[in-house]
């Protein structure tokens, strides 16, 4: 008895060295979450609104922030877009968004993020540029010859 006790300490202490005995050989592995991304594409570009489109996976939540193109090239943190920007629940496909009251002609930057929970995708961005407003002659006289 005396023999057998000391097989069963031996063999068990390489074991518990390396963090113990599974219960089941069905036992997994914790599952750590996926990192949620973010995508951005262009769209349509008047002279006052610009539309994009956001894709996210593995997300809960995105953001997206609009600022005329800064002389700083800076990337807003995820978090600080999701502070100062919109923020909408993660749409299950790609979604389009539109950015209004915009100025024409000009350069504007768009950052986009995801989250699911504390985890945050890296930042996306992307340049567009409003169109310059159309010029509408109302009375045109022409010159006689």
């Amino acid at each position: 008895k005396i023999g057998t006790t000391f097989f069963k300490m031996v063999f068990a202490l390489p074991l518990l060295a390396r963090g113990g005995v599974r219960d089941s050989p069905t036992d997994e592995p914790p599952v750590t979450p996926d990192r949620p991304t973010v995508t951005l594409a262009k769209g349509r570009s008047t002279p006052t609104l610009l539309e994009f489109t956001i894709a996210a996976q593995h997300a809960a939540e995105i953001a997206y922030l609009i600022e005329p193109t800064p002389d700083d090239p800076s990337t807003p943190t995820a978090e600080k877009i999701f502070s100062t920007g919109a923020v909408r629940e993660a749409p299950a496909a790609a979604t389009t968004y539109t950015a209004e009251g915009l100025q024409p002609r000009t350069a504007y930057r768009i950052f986009a993020a995801s989250r699911d929970g504390d985890l945050y995708s890296t930042v996306a961005w992307i340049d567009m540029m409003t169109e310059a407003e159309a010029v509408s002659y109302t009375h045109l006289t022409l010159p006689t010859i």
